[in-house]
């Protein structure tokens, strides 16, 4: 394991591809709409209470499952351009943990805070003078969009560094992405779980309009085959 890969141990996604794990953060829309759809469903539910009674956090899991269902449309749209070097996905993390350290300091430290008040924004001749009216409704949000873009960057990456040692075809990404999941399961749970997790890929298949549907036996035999090389 790389220095890289052993940082991130408690703010931000690890860069390692056997731990995507974040801190308590807000879902986006689209992980609001998975997580409704989970609830909706007695068997996604069910198996959504019993992985959180073994600890995983719920908006937690339901950012991982999100980021396993979506991996080819986060390849598609990022992954053929040109690749980058060991040093700059070094540089890149990096900058990622420092966006959500600056975006906390906005919100913890008193000036920065007093700065980004609404009621001062409005009237601050520096904001009026930009002539965009919505400029101070950007400047109060910054410290929720500079987090939205490190997580983001520090995802692509930790990406970037799963399928570093070779091209793989699409299927390939795609079960390397399942075995990510899986290992975080068994990190927080201490068991693969399979039994358990299979509702919730199922039903997140069916929200993001997959086509597929798993069962226990594939999908054991595929994550033996990949802890296998």
């Amino acid at each position: 394991m790389n220095r890289l890969q052993r940082r991130h141990q408690t703010d931000d996604v690890r860069a390692s591809p056997k731990s995507l794990s974040f801190t308590a953060h807000k879902l986006t829309l689209i992980e609001l709409g998975l997580k409704k759809a989970i609830l909706k469903d007695d068997r996604a539910r069910n198996a959504l209470q019993r992985l959180v009674r073994r600890g995983y956090q719920t908006d937690i899991l339901v950012t991982h499952l999100t980021m396993w269902v979506r991996a080819r449309e986060v390849w598609n749209a990022s992954w053929h351009s040109k690749g980058l070097a060991r040093d700059e996905m070094k540089r890149l993390d990096s900058f990622g943990t420092r966006l959500r350290r600056i975006a906390d300091l906005l919100e913890t430290d008193t000036f920065c805070r007093n700065l980004l008040k609404p009621e001062l924004l409005k009237v601050h001749r520096v904001v009026r003078d930009d002539s965009n009216p919505a400029m101070a409704r950007l400047i109060a949000d910054l410290p929720n969009t500079l987090r939205c873009y490190a997580r983001l960057l520090i995802h692509a990456v930790s990406l970037r560094w799963a399928f570093s040692r070779r091209r793989r075809t699409l299927p390939e990404r795609q079960a390397v992405m399942s075995r990510i999941l899986f290992d975080e399961v068994r990190r927080i749970t201490g068991r693969d779980r399979i039994d358990t997790v299979l509702p919730l890929l199922n039903i997140a298949s069916k929200h993001f309009n997959l086509g597929k549907r798993f069962e226990k036996k594939a999908l054991s035999a595929q994550l033996k085959r990949l802890r296998s090389r």
